[in-house]
Formats: structure tokens, sequence, C-alpha cells
């Protein structure tokens, strides 16, 4: 197969800022991406704080179309994963992140292999991360992955992002569950699939809909859950779509007791889909900071704070290379003159987000930004074949 002629996937042809719930969840990871690393990088009592694990388990192409992005596209989360990777080893320069991202259709696996190598085989020796592909089922590479982690004693974030609820069977992910220390899961669920049509939220629920089903839907929700009994029992009969799909979603949470931080944290609705990302964690300090992620995600201004969207920062970036070319500024410089009214803590973003697009070096420590007088040519390859 010519890889520079594979397949698109899907998320490649849909303008992400059309799909308010995947602009939610990527918005979430990102924050969560590099916050993750960032708290262990910084423990002091750590069996071992030199190293981190995250893996997606879902990978797909690593990009999504983008209206308001400059470039045309944003990352999906194996490539928002490598970005955050090399944010914190450039902020903590003994600290290493693999990344592992799995992907079992092989046009995709083609895909995303030469984006990820693009950014993560970059000079600078923080830009290096170890990341690769892995093809196949991820439920054949759970245990290798949990092995690998273990043996050094790092701690790992997996996060598991599926179309629908058929693709993350209970016994696939049990070997996660056996450790006390160690692995975190992010899992993406989806259970709107489940009713043959899905009314407003607040309509009531047909459960017989799902009761007498067809054997392999109900098959698929007994491979979820891990039983019959776990699933059936959260329907709530006269309970409307809303509420049936929360008490799903909070008895799935239950069926990782090993897990001493549970929580079901519902995404913005659109397309008529309610999802939740499911937490399970042993640490109540990435319990806080989830949740501190998840509410500052809810902000609907993209300039809220110091949390700037990636098209936000991209955009941003992208004038300040047009204004500053050829020249080198400092975070003070730029407070000063009222570049776009941001903050400082606001303008270190957006620096660390030039330098990752190619317009120039940020350094860190000085707070000082030499910029290119062209942008270095970073532009991922294998953009969708139209």
């Amino acid at each position: 197969m010519d890889s520079g002629r594979s397949q698109p996937h899907p998320d490649e042809l849909r303008v992400v800022e059309d799909h308010q719930q995947t602009e939610h969840k990527l918005d979430l990871i990102r924050r969560y991406f590099g916050a993750y690393p960032t708290i262990i990088a910084r423990a002091k009592r750590l069996p071992n704080n030199r190293e981190a694990w995250l893996i997606d388990t879902h990978a797909g192409a690593g990009q999504h179309g983008s209206r308001e992005d400059p470039d045309g596209f944003r990352f999906g989360s194996p490539l928002i994963a490598c970005h955050e990777a090399q944010m914190v080893q450039k902020r903590f320069q003994r600290f290493r992140v693999h990344v592992r991202a799995i992907e079992k259709q092989r046009e995709w696996v083609f895909r995303l292999s030469a984006r990820m190598n693009a950014i993560s085989e970059r000079s600078e020796p923080w830009q290096r991360i170890d990341a690769k592909v892995l093809a196949g089922d991820f439920a054949d590479h759970v245990e290798a992955l949990l092995a690998k982690a273990q043996n050094t004693r790092a701690l790992s974030l997996w996060f598991l992002d599926p179309y629908g609820f058929v693709d993350i069977p209970y016994e696939a992910l049990e070997p996660l569950t056996y450790h006390s220390f160690g692995p975190e899961l992010i899992i993406n669920l989806d259970l709107s699939g489940i009713w043959r049509k899905v009314g407003a939220s607040i309509e009531e629920a047909p459960i017989d809909e799902v009761l007498f089903a067809q054997v392999d839907q109900q098959k698929a929700l007994t491979a979820l859950y891990g039983s019959r009994r776990r699933w059936e029992d959260a329907l709530v009969n006269g309970g409307s779509y809303a509420q049936n799909l929360q008490s799903l979603a909070d008895a799935y949470r239950d069926v990782f007791p090993e897990f001493q931080q549970r929580n079901a944290y519902r995404l913005r609705s659109s397309d008529g889909q309610i999802r939740f990302l499911i937490h399970l964690t042993h640490s109540e300090v990435a319990m806080q900071t989830f949740s501190r992620v998840f509410n500052d995600s809810l902000k609907r201004d993209l300039f809220a704070g110091r949390s700037l969207d990636l098209a936000a920062r991209g955009q941003a970036a992208q004038m300040l290379h047009q204004i500053f070319h050829g020249t080198v500024t400092s975070i003070d410089q730029l407070y000063e003159e009222a570049v776009g009214s941001f903050n400082r803590g606001q303008l270190a973003t957006i620096l660390r987000e030039a330098e990752s697009r190619g317009y120039g070096l940020f350094d860190e420590p000085n707070k000082v930004m030499s910029w290119t007088d062209e942008r270095e040519n970073r532009q991922l390859p294998l953009l969708p074949d139209l």
C-alpha cells in the first residue's frame, strides 16, 4: 500500500468546530495530558518521578479538520500527547515521556506513524520523545505496555476513545485493575447508541428497547460491564434518556472498585450524543486535578485565563510572527506593547506554541523569543487527499 495515498480517517474530513462534543473532549485531554506528567515530574515521593507513559488505545489518524486553526487542522489525541510531552520535557530536562498510540486500521496506522515521526524526531533534545504507533487491537498490547511501565515503577495514563461501546470489553481492561499503583484511565463512554432512536434528553427512555434488544447488543453491553446484571440494574424504568445514561455511566464507573477515585464527567452534547469521560485513578491529587481541568474546560471563552485553546494559540502565534519576524522580543516587551491584550501567562503559552509550530525559538528561562524570518516547514505530512 502507498502510505501517501492511504484512506483518510473520518475525523480528518470533519470540521471539529462543528462538533462541540469532540472539541470539548480534545480541549480537556490537552489540558490533562499536560498536567499529568507535570505532576509526576514535580513529585518528590514517587518511586519514579523521572518518566511517565501516555497511552492512546484508539488513536485514529491523529488529526481533525479545523476552520479556526490557521493550519487548517487540529491535533487528535495521540498528537496532543506528543505535543504536551515535548512541553513537559522542555520544562523538566531530565524527565522523559513515553507515548504509545494503538490503532488497528492499517491505513490509519500509516498516516498516524508519519505524523508522530514528524513531531517526535525534531532537532532539539526536548523535542525528541519516545513515541511509537502500535498496530492491532489494543487488548493485545495492554499487558506488555503495562509491564514496561511497571518494570521501572513508572506511572501510566491510558486514554480509551472507541467508537461506540463494543470495542472496550471489561476483560481487556482487567489487567489494569491488578495494580494498586501505576495505571490511570480515562474512558470516553458512549452509550447513547443502545437506543434505536434517542429523543430529547428529558424524554422518557424506553428501557424495554434495551432489555429486549438484539442479542448481539446485549452481549456487547455484558462484555463492556463484565456482567449482565451490572447494566440491567442501572436502567431506570420511567426515567429520561439523560437520567438513564447518567445511571449507566455511574454503574460503569463502579465496575472498577479497585480504583479509589472514580468519577463520571459528562461532556457537552452534540449531534444527539451524550458521552461521559470515566476517570479512574488511585491518586487523590490526580482526581482533584482532573476535576479542576474538567471544570476549566467548560468555559466557552477560548481566551479565559491561561487556558488557551490550540486554535487560539495558533492564531496568536501566527499574528505575532507576522509582526515581529526576524527580531527578538521578550515577554515583558510584548506585554508592554499590549499585543493582543494578553497577560504574561498567556504570552508564555503562545510563545511555546509558536516554537512548536516553527515560528522561532523560545528561551524559557529568559522569557525571550527569537522569531525566524520565515516559518520553518513543520506542516505534518499526509493531509487528506481530497
